[in-house]
This record gives structure tokens, sequence and C-alpha cells, in this order.
């Protein structure tokens, strides 16, 4: 299984897209993957899945968890090993990181000792004659 994050939103397994049709829920699982085995508390996500949200918007939260763990749950019975976790009045997605795109690019990066270099350099500045936007 692999979680995609840099770029459009995408999970698949075996190399196939899983579709996931309702936005809030996309929202919600990629939300989870970046605090990956981390719990995100329920009023988090509600201020994130909502510009306003409704008076509903915690019990919508649950709903929505319910519907990402029936996808989860498929893609377990294909040999996933993901499961989204209730804990501690929030949620985690509990799964192992190197599935997720924006962690291997991470640990690729600090292999690499790019974030190293570029502080040793000093602070970033606009080169001369730059357009500023």
């Amino acid at each position: 299984m692999s979680v995609g994050l840099l770029g459009p939103f995408e999970l698949s397994m075996a190399r196939r897209s899983v579709a996931i049709t309702r936005r809030r829920e996309r929202l919600l699982l990629a939300v989870l993957a970046l605090e990956a085995n981390r719990v995100v508390p329920t009023s988090r996500l509600v201020d994130l899945l909502w510009a306003q949200p409704p008076t509903t918007a915690h019990r919508m939260v649950h709903t929505h968890a319910s519907r990402v763990r029936s996808v989860l749950a498929r893609l377990n019975s294909k040999g996933a090993k993901v499961k989204l976790s209730s804990r501690e009045n929030g949620y985690a997605l509990i799964l192992d990181p190197e599935c997720i795109d924006v962690f291997q690019f991470q640990r690729r990066a600090a292999a690499l000792g790019w974030g190293r270099r570029s502080r040793s350099r000093g602070p970033w500045q606009w080169p001369p004659g730059a357009h500023r936007t």
C-alpha cells in the first residue's frame, strides 16, 4: 500500500489507485497520514475539514472515519497493514511511514544531507535583481 501526498492525494495498493470519492474522507486520510502513528484530536480534524464547521461536525468526523475504515478493511484483506484507530478523543492512522511519499522524501533528503548543507550556507536570500512577488 502507498499514500501519495506530494501532489494530488492518492491511495494505492499494488500500484492500483483506490477510489475515495468523498473529499472530506480524502482530506481526513491525508491529515492522518501526515501525522502517521500519532493521535490527531477530533477538534483539530473538525478545524481542518471545515472552514465553518456545522454543529454536527464531531459526529460527521466519526461518520467519515467509519467510511475510511471500510476502505482500509478492503485494503487489509488484500495484504495492506493499516488501521484507523480511535484513541484519546481523536484518531490515529497506524501504518509503516515508509508507505507515505512525504516520509520517503524526508528520509532520502536527510540521507543526502540536504538539510545540513542548506543550513550551513546561512539563510536563503533573493538573488540580486530577482523579481519578488
